[in-house]
């Protein structure tokens, strides 16, 4: 009330069903249920790769948390940069980092190498939702944003669920290898989503206008 920022402008809440929302960003549906279960996978399964793998119980805690603030770390660079470029650009260079990235967990075998691989993976992994979030709100109108909001905190949650099911259960799989293998496809699939997406169509304009806030 103190502020001399106006209030913004009330537009009625339009319903923003995952059909509806599939039809205006198929990428953002579709990445967010993918990618989702990718970060929970690595989330969930990397202490016990880490203790499979010789690491004592605060060791890999250690390597949890070194992952979470490596991921903490790279969200303010990312979102700068995909406010300046086609988000599908930068959902695509990260999505074929974090490949790189479980390749080389899967190639280079040594415990020594977990922290760092897994550090690089969950920078480049987790911002992906708030990319593919920001890029269907481009698409959006302002009474649209807080229900699809909704529908996109649905779908992470339903991709969160199937990685929590099946990436602790391949962690033994293909010689111990089966969630790198796991992290390798996540990143293949949203990475050829992003690419369909960009060859289809073009970049959305900017739906928002940044109001500066002071009193």
């Amino acid at each position: 009330l103190l502020s001399n920022v106006r209030a913004p402008d009330y537009t009625a809440p339009d319903r923003m069903p995952v059909t509806r929302l599939y039809r205006v960003s198929p990428m953002a549906v579709l990445g967010i249920v993918i990618m989702g279960a990718g970060v929970v996978g690595w989330f969930i399964s990397l202490p016990l790769i880490a203790l499979q793998n010789g690491f004592s119980d605060s060791q890999a805690s250690f390597a949890l948390v070194v992952a979470m603030l490596a991921a903490a770390v790279s969200q303010y660079p990312i979102g700068w940069l995909s406010d300046r470029i086609d988000r599908r650009y930068v959902v695509i260079g990260l999505s074929l980092i974090s490949v790189a990235a479980a390749a080389w967990m899967a190639i280079d075998r040594d415990p020594g190498r977990i922290v760092a691989g897994y550090a690089v993976i969950a920078a480049v992994t987790l911002p992906v939702y708030s990319i593919l979030a920001a890029h269907a709100n481009d698409q959006l109108s302002a009474g649209q944003i807080i229900p699809a909001s909704g529908t996109m905190a649905f779908l992470l949650q339903l991709g969160q669920f199937i990685g929590m099911l099946v990436a602790p259960n391949l962690i033994r799989l293909a010689d111990g290898r089966g969630l790198q293998f796991m992290l390798i496809a996540v990143g293949l699939v949203v990475a050829a989503i992003a690419v369909t997406r960009r060859v289809q169509s073009v970049a959305p304009e900017e739906t928002g206008e940044a109001q500066a806030m002071g009193i």
